[in-house]
């Protein structure tokens, strides 16, 4: 969510220019940001394709240079919306989700502490990031031996005997939220 509301603006602009509205909500429920990201992985690759096409253009910057890359867009302000829409928030999530995928817990690490920079902002920070993602660094880092294996074994849980499907930590507990919800009739302030 928190590179969602981040790039909310930009997201809604590429999907009014696709005719798709209803994909871009202001603060989708888990399952409809699930939903939502099939948009966000369109975009994505819409807007990669555009950088390829313009990297393609004779004197362009090279794409693996990416801090000089970055730096040039910002003379544009439209092109540098859209390549921190890739930078900072596509490309990572895409990344975190492949990592949950295959169990690459190193990898996961890594990821956590790219999330830092964007997690911390006021607009990110509705269900507090940055706590979650300190945690997840810490506990990777400073846990027991014993308690490390375990903590790693469960960063990603199987869903299936199939390689790549496997799920984040947490999936789990929002399917029993989900169950539990559903059958509460009642909000406990009402």
């Amino acid at each position: 969510h928190a590179g969602w509301r981040l790039y909310l603006r930009f997201l809604r602009i590429c999907s009014e220019q696709l005719g798709v509205q209803a994909a871009v909500l202001d603060d989708p429920t888990v399952k409809a940001f699930n939903k939502s990201l099939y948009f966000v992985w369109r975009s994505t690759r819409a807007a990669s394709e555009y950088l390829v096409h313009l990297w393609r253009t004779p004197m362009a910057i090279d794409l693996d240079l990416s801090d000089e890359f970055i730096s040039a867009s910002e003379l544009n302000i439209d092109l540098a919306w859209l390549v921190h829409f890739l930078y900072d928030y596509a490309f990572l999530t895409l990344d975190f989700k492949q990592a949950v995928r295959a169990g690459d817990i190193k990898r996961l690490d890594l990821l956590w502490r790219e999330f830092f920079a964007s997690g911390r902002t006021s607009t990110a920070n509705k269900t507090h990031y940055v706590p979650m993602a300190i945690l997840r660094i810490f506990w990777s880092e400073v846990l027991v031996l014993p308690l490390n294996k375990l903590y790693r074994n469960m960063r990603s849980i199987p869903m299936s005997d199939r390689c790549g499907c496997m799920v984040g930590w947490d999936c789990i507990i929002e399917w029993l939220n989900g169950a539990i919800t559903q059958g509460v009739t009642h909000h406990v302030s009402e």
